[in-house]
């Protein structure tokens, strides 16, 4: 069966599905921001929005949110 599959596709490594669509493209902040930190002169992604670099920004503990589990009884 899995033979018969793998002659159907393309290439082997092709996999077929549906295409994912995203609902709106992901934030993004100035280009070429430098971390906010004394001395540190990483350049911060696009995508971070935070003024520190991932060393010298404060530690943040999130907590989940969404579907509390279920107790199995």
């Amino acid at each position: 069966m899995w033979e018969e599959r793998m002659l159907q596709l393309r290439h082997p490594l092709e996999l077929r599905g549906q295409r994912i669509l995203a609902s709106r493209p992901n934030r993004t902040y100035t280009a070429g921001r430098e971390c906010a930190a004394d001395g540190c002169d990483t350049r911060l992604s696009i995508y971070n929005g935070f003024r520190f670099c991932w060393q010298h920004e404060r530690v943040r503990i999130r907590l989940p949110v969404g579907r509390k589990m279920r107790n199995a009884a």
